[in-house]
């Protein structure tokens, strides 16, 4: 499978953005996300980039648990600038991608 979630929740505080989500997607298909606003769409693929770690429940990409090495499978561009106004340009990468950037051409 190229992505596998198994029971997904996450809770900020005082709500759910996900409440036991599970589904699969073959490699090679493309699958759609619909619903309202607030619906949990974007915490969705924060968890599956990793971004966000899930409350309960399992991700995977490509048959293993989202780490830095599944986000090169991943691809997220949110809606609104995930950065904070105090950020400068190298603290907001370093937030999102982590260790990536070390591996970057390490093949």
């Amino acid at each position: 499978m190229m992505i596998d979630v198994r029971g997904l929740w996450k809770r900020y505080p005082g709500t759910w953005a996900l409440r036991g989500i599970s589904f699969r997607v073959a490699r090679g298909r493309v699958q759609g996300v619909l619903g309202e606003n607030g619906s949990g769409k974007s915490t969705l693929f924060r968890i599956l980039t990793g971004m966000t770690r899930p409350s309960r429940g399992t991700a995977e990409v490509m048959g293993q648990k989202v780490c830095a090495k599944t986000r090169q499978h991943v691809a997220y561009l949110p809606e609104i600038n995930p950065f904070y106004d105090w950020m400068k340009e190298g603290d907001g990468a370093n937030r999102i991608f982590g260790d990536l950037l070390s591996h970057v051409g390490s093949g």
